[in-house]
């Protein structure tokens, strides 16, 4: 798992020797652009500033293109590869390696976890439709610690410490595919992935339940995949959300969760993220924003 790059103001990342982890009080909001439902941040790493795709269906904190991370201080291979596996059942390795510190703000980062980028994205139908490909990744693990507020409809992101668990929030599961909550649909659960790379969401054809009204599309899907929607919408926090269209497409067997929540949820909804307690809640629903 996009029409205009930054309006105003682009935060700069800068690497750093040491710094304390973060100030009490400290709070980081950064500019989202949004290019063909996708979320992007504009990010200097060392003397580059790159266009790094923000996706929490990605676990690990950094995926920089080798030519970037040759030329970072502090950046230490391990002798492991990370082996990852997208919803159709592609799976690539690529090297590990830790970056020591890096700030944002009045942020400090330490230990960030990276991983030589290569492109995972599952692309259905057209492909001159699909997202360009980003020069780097920002995954959920560069939040760890942290709360992350996202406000997708009005551009912004903003990171504090956690601290206090969040008020009204639930708690989502930390599973092998990535964050994991229950939204359902005519009273049927389905656990679902936030993942805020894919640009809809998405539900398994094997995990779709037998009495589901399901309607007929007409979208090319690519791969002799028939075009099938949920009808009805998903409830999220005693909310729904009119997904349209919410796709059924077939997963390899091996992704364990239902489904994905993508962009056109997050565009509706404001989420608070508390990476310290694995907690979560909808802070508010929200249109979004015409370009």
């Amino acid at each position: 798992m996009q029409q205009s790059m930054f309006k105003g103001l682009v935060f700069a990342l800068a690497l750093v020797a040491s710094a304390p982890a973060f100030s009490q009080s400290c709070e980081v909001m950064l500019p989202v652009s949004i290019e063909r439902n996708t979320p992007f941040l504009a990010l200097t790493i060392g003397k580059q500033t790159v266009t790094a795709e923000l996706d929490l269906g990605a676990r690990t904190a950094l995926h920089l293109p080798s030519t970037l991370i040759k030329t970072l201080p502090g950046v230490h291979y391990s002798n492991k590869s990370l082996r990852s596996m997208n919803a159709e059942g592609k799976v690539q390795q690529n090297k590990l390696f830790t970056l020591d510190s890096l700030s944002l703000g009045c942020l400090t980062l330490t230990q960030l976890s990276g991983v030589e980028f290569q492109p995972w994205e599952v692309n259905m139908g057209d492909a001159s439709k699909a997202p360009k490909q980003p020069k780097a990744v920002i995954g959920r693990d560069f939040f760890k610690g942290q709360i992350l507020h996202l406000d997708l409809a009005h551009q912004r992101l903003t990171i504090t410490p956690s601290k206090a668990p969040l008020v009204g929030s639930s708690r989502y599961q930390n599973t092998a595919e990535g964050l994991t909550i229950v939204a359902t649909n005519h009273g049927h659960p389905y656990h679902l992935v936030l993942d805020t790379g894919a640009t809809n969401s998405v539900l398994a054809t094997a995990k779709v339940a037998k009495d589901a009204v399901i309607d007929h599309c007409s979208f090319n899907l690519g791969n002799n995949i028939p075009c099938q929607t949920l009808a009805g919408g998903l409830t999220v926090q005693s909310h729904t959300f009119a997904l349209s269209p919410l796709l059924i497409i077939p997963f390899d067997p091996r992704f364990q969760q239902d489904g994905l929540l993508g962009y056109d949820f997050f565009s509706q909804a404001v989420v608070d993220i508390d990476f310290g307690h694995q907690q979560w809640r909808l802070a508010a629903k929200a249109q979004p924003s015409r370009q």
